[in-house]
């Protein structure tokens, strides 16, 4: 793969991230909580891939990773909150002491660790934590089964989504700082592909929105209003 076709992947996943956004956003006082929260993690996406796309584009790359730190201590908190709320606001200090880690561990490896390069290990335990979010909230809708029709309830894209991307990335982090430092790889094949990933998360979360917006869900859904 070229650098012109992951800078293509990388316009696509950003101009998605757009659309999700306002999808979720729109009539906002009506909407869900969780739909709101998931509407600003895409917000925060869109934005912080345009920064540092400008970033790059003006030679001050090193600082790509201030701008992408950022998004995954927000975005670790606001997903953390939209699966509080997805258990009836069950296990709120689990929840609490996750996420304060999470914070924890991102300025020390912000300030201390991976100054300037690719943000790996935050990355690498967002998707670890977000993984271990989605699993255990299908095994509590197993458990309620607050619907016959689960592929109806928005809740269930919206997982599915985050699983098919944290999952599908988990060893891509795990491993870039044996690529680029070790092999020195250039990860556009790589970076290609988690982009690719991505891009299925948000035609997922938007097959979720479109049963949000046109209210076909039977039954109750067990994400707190």
């Amino acid at each position: 793969m070229t650098l012109e076709f992951l800078n293509i992947v990388v316009y696509a996943q950003t101009t998605l991230s757009a659309f999700v956004a306002f999808f979720c956003l729109i009539k906002f006082r009506s909407r869900k909580r969780y739909v709101r929260l998931i509407g600003f993690v895409f917000l925060l996406s869109f934005v912080v891939n345009t920064v540092a796309m400008t970033l790059y584009h003006c030679g001050l790359g090193r600082y790509i990773n201030i701008p992408q730190s950022a998004y995954d201590i927000a975005a670790l908190a606001m997903l953390t909150l939209v699966f509080h709320n997805a258990l009836n606001k069950r296990y709120g200090r689990a929840f609490l002491i996750i996420a304060l880690c999470f914070l924890a561990f991102s300025l020390l490896n912000l300030l201390f660790l991976q100054k300037e390069g690719i943000n790996s290990y935050n990355k690498f335990l967002s998707s670890l934590i977000v993984t271990c979010y989605c699993v255990f909230y299908f095994y509590r809708l197993m458990i309620e089964l607050p619907s016959v029709y689960l592929q109806r309830m928005p809740m269930f894209w919206f997982t599915s989504a985050f699983l098919i991307y944290n999952a599908g990335t988990i060893f891509l982090f795990a491993f870039t700082p044996y690529l680029t430092n070790v092999l020195k790889n250039d990860l556009i094949t790589y970076w290609s592909f988690h982009n690719f990933l991505s891009i299925i998360e948000h035609l997922l979360i938007l097959i979720g929105l479109y049963y949000d917006l046109n209210a076909r869900s039977e039954g109750p859904d067990i994400v707190s209003r």
